[in-house]
């Protein structure tokens, strides 16, 4: 087990109202609350697989990385790996907006509307790439399991906001494309 569990931690710079300092604070608090129960839940599970399986082998890691932090936008990637014989990584993302220190929904992008919008320009990402590259598969008009095939995001749908300020929109490893994809992801236009 190789397990960093990352913390979030306002600043103050003494430049924004108090109100967004004390807003940052619950939201970090919550994100906190959040990574170390994920967290906990993968550590307790392997440890009832390895007890469970004395002889067998697996591992897991817990790490994260910082993918924005600029003016406006703090964005956070949980990475969750489990591996025994195979191995399954998922993520989680957390986007704060500095300014009101609230956590970000794809509502505040999008509108309310933003289910549809979304799942309307993924599909047709899903079917440019396959087009562009026939080395990738989306589970997309997949007439072999049509049950697979993507619909919409789920209205908490795992996101973050890049570099750029773009929302890209993440799935973890077998929700939209088979394993051999990742964790793939999408940037959604605004």
């Amino acid at each position: 087990a190789d397990v960093k569990v990352p913390e979030v931690i306002p600043e103050d710079t003494g430049e924004v109202p108090k109100e967004t300092v004390q807003q940052a604070k619950e939201t970090t608090d919550a994100i906190n609350f959040d990574i170390q129960k994920v967290t906990d839940e993968l550590v307790e599970e392997f440890k009832n697989t390895m007890e469970e399986y004395e002889d067998g082998y697996g591992d897991i890691v817990v790490d994260s990385a910082v993918l924005t932090d600029d003016e406006k936008w703090f964005s956070l990637e949980l990475i969750l790996y489990q591996g025994a014989g195979s191995g399954y990584e998922r993520h989680r993302h957390y986007t704060i907006d500095k300014t009101t220190g609230r956590q970000a929904v794809l509502s505040d992008f999008f509108g309310e509307d933003y289910v549809n919008i979304i799942s309307e320009a993924v599909k047709e990402q899903m079917r440019r790439r396959m087009a562009e590259d026939e080395s990738l598969t989306y589970w997309i008009d997949y007439e072999e399991v049509s049950e697979w095939n993507f619909e919409s995001i789920a209205e908490d749908q795992d996101f973050y906001v890049n570099k750029d300020g773009k929302v890209a929109v993440c799935f973890n490893e077998y929700e939209v494309a088979p394993g051999y994809m990742g964790c793939v992801e999408f940037i959604i236009e605004q």
